[in-house]
């Protein structure tokens, strides 16, 4: 039973992948890329690498986009919003959840927790330094 929900679970985020890909309308045509970061991800279930890029909008604000991409070649797209040096954002759809993270003072390290909720839960943290 364990091994048809990982199948459900890796055909779901297959198509999320896909879907992912198109271009993003979260990100405003326009907006500036200020940083990439990348790193690895570890919970009681899944772990992986991760990879985050922040973005400057227009009219000041930050957002960042990226995606968390397991051991099994799945991945999780997220996106959010940075205010000060304080990450809180969510998992995209089919995927379901939360992460919220912190940037060092000097900008060169993120960290923070993620909350899996759908299509299966897991909980754990994440950790990236900007390339």
């Amino acid at each position: 039973m364990k091994k048809v929900h990982l199948i459900g679970l890796i055909l779901i985020l297959a198509i999320s992948t896909l879907i992912g890909c198109a271009s993003s309308a979260y990100i405003p045509k326009g907006s500036t890329k200020k940083a990439t970061f990348e790193g690895t991800f570890s919970g009681k279930r899944f772990e992986g690498n991760c990879r985050i890029d922040i973005f400057e909008l227009s009219d000041g604000t930050q957002r960042f986009e990226g995606n968390f991409m397991g051991d099994e070649m799945v991945t999780v797209f997220l996106r959010g919003t940075i205010i000060g040096n304080q990450l809180t954002g969510e998992l995209e759809p089919p995927a379901e959840g939360s992460l919220s993270g912190t940037q060092t003072a000097e900008g060169n390290q993120i960290k923070g927790n993620y909350q899996l909720t759908t299509p299966d839960s897991d909980n754990g943290t994440w950790q990236a330094t900007r390339k």
